[in-house]
């Protein structure tokens, strides 16, 4: 049996998608517009997504898929004409239960870099959130150079079904591992001095010339917070990404934050972008509300991003995940011990 692959550019093209996703994940796929071929179609064609597909050649169905995703795009600001996100997620990768073991997340991503290359001349990395409990996607996207750099502890509902297996089970983490593309930037990111150690592994690992200033305290900034929210009611997850630090930085984040779990969020992540010292001063009082610290995702929107997290779950066994490489299990030792500072264990 042989594939093809192909973008989505057909309104039959998003419908065979469709298909696909119900046989392997029935009605649970976190994303509910990869249900709807209008709005996937669209999704695709103003840039906020860009849909690869596995084509079975004998039989026409479509067996795989993965696609470039603008990270938030929901609360992100508008591009300028003619440019780029500086920075990718690599995601909503399905291969098809019968179809899986012969390298078509591999073929799909290679697809898609061709394909988005000329595309893209502002892209500078993109990012793959992997599972870690099975490991085969950490282990492809080790192959692109990709290393971890941020720990989404319990990010996935322990509901979400996958290849019709319906049993109880804990909360998914993911793992976001990070693949530069391009010339590598340099510059100066001021990070949160009790952070700094780790952040500096990362950033080795992923092989980016950063000098970091750890920071301990700064001055506030002067003007106003401006702050995005975006959330998931069926997933009951949040998104809170710092759009402007200003006065009250940290009591503003950690009153939205407060908002979405009074609200029944049960998983927030908090975008702090390390573009001043002001931002990273934030860490501290942050972490004195319940968050803790789940890593940093390079040039995101341009900025490289500290993430924050909060969650409702105060159950997990650390044991199950697994995160590959030194980094990574570097990465999940101390998020789960921030997690469980933030608990009070």
């Amino acid at each position: 049996m042989a594939i093809d692959t192909q973008p989505v550019i057909t309104l039959e093209d998003a419908r065979r998608l469709g298909e696909l996703v119900y046989s392997t994940y029935g009605l649970t796929y976190h994303r509910s517009f990869i249900y709807e071929a209008e709005r996937l179609l669209e999704l695709n064609r103003d840039g906020s997504i860009c849909s690869m597909i596995a084509v079975d050649r004998d039989s026409g169905q479509v067996v795989g898929h993965q696609a470039t995703i603008r990270p938030w795009f929901e609360i992100a600001d508008p591009l300028a004409e003619g440019r780029g996100a500086p920075v990718l997620e690599d995601g909503l990768s399905i291969v098809h239960p019968d179809w899986r073991g012969r390298g078509i997340q591999n073929t799909l991503a290679l697809a898609l870099l061709m394909y988005m290359q000329p595309r893209n001349p502002d892209l500078r990395g993109f990012y793959i959130k992997c599972v870690t409990g099975p490991v085969a996607s950490q282990k492809s996207a080790r192959r692109f150079m990709g290393r971890a750099t941020c720990l989404f502890l319990a990010g996935v509902p322990a509901w979400v079904v996958m290849d019709g297996d319906s049993g109880p089970k804990e909360p998914i983490t993911t793992v976001l591992v990070h693949c530069p593309f391009g010339e590598k930037h340099a510059a100066t990111v001021p990070v949160p001095a009790r952070h700094a150690e780790l952040l500096q592994q990362l950033y080795r690992a992923v092989d980016l010339p950063r000098e970091l200033e750890p920071v301990s305290s700064a001055p506030a900034a002067k003007g106003p917070t401006e702050l995005r929210t975006w959330f998931d009611p069926a997933r009951r997850q949040g998104v809170v990404r710092v759009a402007a630090a200003g006065e009250g930085l940290a009591d503003q984040v950690g009153e939205r934050v407060r908002w979405m779990a009074g609200g029944h969020i049960e998983h927030v992540t908090v975008l702090l972008p390390l573009s001043a010292p002001d931002v990273a001063a934030a860490v501290g009082p942050l972490e004195e509300q319940g968050l803790f610290f789940g890593g940093f995702i390079p040039d995101l929107e341009g900025t490289d991003t500290l993430v924050m997290e909060w969650v409702k779950t105060e159950q997990l066994d650390a044991s199950r995940i697994e995160v590959l490489g030194d980094e990574g299990e570097a990465l999940l030792e101390y998020v789960v011990r921030g997690w469980r500072r933030s608990k009070g264990r």
